[in-house]
């Protein structure tokens, strides 16, 4: 029987039916995606990224680095965690290992194994990873974040110094991220790690949306080339790049040998994209094609 035909035999039951069935196609369509911090499964094993709405936010907190303006975020998903050991080595075939051997014969790795974020990859090399992610997969474009979409995705919703509060307080910090408190054998109080260095990831509280580690482990690159300021700054959340040559690019989120200000929300810093560090790793945002 059609729905017109049932309407027209009883047309107070069949409207409330009617609703009822557009509201639940409705709520297909937009789920889950649509829900803030839904998350859907990347092409890697373990890899999940979470459901970023759009929105408008204030990026930048107080300092003259940071000055504040307003900025418009397009819906995105980003990767609850930072890229693991495990991935790198699925797409690249190389390991932690390799990667220190390249740049120097003595030094070893700050955290080690499947679930520790990868480091010591400059922005380059997330670069190619990310290309061999697009091969991947042909529903979604894959990218390193842009500064805003980072801060944006960072603060959750939040306009305090961190996505969780104020408060810089180590028995709050060691709650939400890994820093010098509990990971840096050389400033660290307890409780703590069981070794200095990197963590695995997703051990710590996340913030709003369900990322972790937004805050310490390792710092994250930013697609961004750095300036010193925000003036003249994108303010529809798109990467800011210089039509000439600069070789500096944003990392944000601090890292395990960082202390509490470094881990704010807002706090950022810059390497050159051909450096790289026992502490800095990366994340992936990517887009529906």
């Amino acid at each position: 029987m059609s729905m017109y035909f049932l309407f027209l035999l009883q047309p107070k039951t069949s409207l409330i039916l009617l609703l009822f069935t557009l509201f639940r196609i409705q709520g297909d369509a937009s789920s889950p995606a649509a829900v803030a911090g839904s998350v859907s499964a990347g092409p890697l094993a373990g890899m999940e990224f979470a459901y970023i709405p759009s929105g408008s936010f204030m990026m930048g907190l107080f300092s003259s680095d940071e000055a504040q303006h307003r900025v418009d975020i397009h819906a995105f998903e980003m990767m609850t965690t930072e890229v693991t050991q495990r991935m790198w080595e699925e797409v690249t075939g190389s390991d932690i290992r390799y990667q220190c051997q390249l740049i120097d014969s003595d030094w070893t790795p700050a955290g080690e194994g499947p679930d520790y974020p990868m480091h010591l990859i400059s922005w380059f090399e997330c670069q190619e990873f990310i290309e061999e992610l697009n091969d991947l997969d042909s529903l979604f474009t894959y990218r390193i974040p842009s500064e805003a979409e980072w801060e944006y995705a960072c603060r959750a919703g939040s306009s305090t110094q961190y996505y969780w509060g104020n408060s810089g307080a180590e028995t709050t910090m060691k709650r939400y991220c890994w820093f010098s408190g509990n990971a840096n054998e050389n400033h660290w109080t307890s409780p703590h790690a069981a070794e200095g260095g990197s963590q695995p990831v997703g051990t710590r509280e996340p913030n709003g949306w369900g990322l972790y580690d937004m805050s310490g482990n390792v710092y994250e690159w930013c697609e961004d080339n750095y300036h010193s300021n925000y003036s003249g700054a994108p303010v529809d959340g798109s990467a800011w790049l210089d039509e000439d040559y600069n070789v500096t690019r944003v990392i944000r989120g601090g890292d395990w040998i960082n202390c509490a200000d470094d881990c704010r929300s807002a706090s950022r810093s810059f390497h050159g994209d051909d450096t790289q560090s026992l502490s800095w790793g990366f994340r992936v945002a990517r887009s529906a094609k």
